[in-house]
C-alpha cells in the first residue's frame, strides 16, 4: 500500500525529479512510477521517455537518486495526507459516468469478487505514515532487486 503512495510522492507530478526533468530541463516527455493492481507482488515500476539517447544515464541516475532519498528521508506528513485525499477523491470523482464506473472498478471486482475492497483499500490507504513510505523504500529499493531496461526506438 505505501507503495501506491510512494510512486505518486516520488514521481508524480507534483515530485522534485518531475520538475527537474520534466518542466525545467526537458529531458523527458514523462516519468512516472506504477504499482499494477495485481493477485501476486507487483513490480514497483518507473518509466521514463527521455528525449535525446545521451541523457538516457543522466535520467536512470536521477531516478536512483530519487529512490536513495526516500530511503533516507522522511515525506513530510501534511504532504502524504494530501496526496491520500487527493487520492481518494480522485478516484471518486471519476466515477462520474457509467463507463467510467466499469472501468474503475472493473480490476479491483475481477481480483477481489466484490466492491468491498475498495472501501478496504481506502481505509488501509488512511492508515500509512511517513516512517511506512520510509520502510517501503528502504525494502524494495535495493540493488539486488533491481532491473532495468531501455528500449531505443529506430532512428
Amino acid at each position: 500500500m505505501a507503495a501506491l503512495l510512494l510512486g505518486d510522492l516520488a514521481f508524480g507530478e507534483t515530485s522534485e525529479v518531475y520538475r527537474k526533468l520534466y518542466v525545467k530541463e526537458q529531458k523527458v516527455q514523462f516519468i512516472q512510477a506504477s504499482v499494477p493492481m495485481n493477485r501476486d507482488q507487483p513490480l514497483f515500476e518507473i518509466y521514463a521517455m527521455v528525449k535525446a539517447d545521451d541523457d538516457i544515464a543522466y535520467v536512470r541516475d536521477e531516478a536512483y537518486r530519487t529512490l536513495e532519498h526516500f530511503k533516507a528521508t522522511e515525506v513530510d506528513a501534511k504532504k502524504l495526507d494530501d496526496l491520500k485525499r487527493r487520492q481518494k477523491y480522485s478516484f471518486l470523482m471519476g466515477l462520474d459516468t457509467p463507463d467510467h464506473v466499469a472501468g474503475g472498478v472493473a480490476r479491483i471486482v475481477a481480483l477481489t469478487g466484490g466492491l468491498e475492497a475498495i472501501d478496504r483499500l481506502y481505509t488501509q490507504m488512511a492508515t500509512i505514515t511517513p516512517k511506512d513510505i520510509t520502510a517501503a523504500a528502504q525494502k524494495y529499493f535495493t540493488p539486488e532487486r533491481r532491473t532495468v531496461v531501455v528500449l531505443k526506438g529506430a532512428r
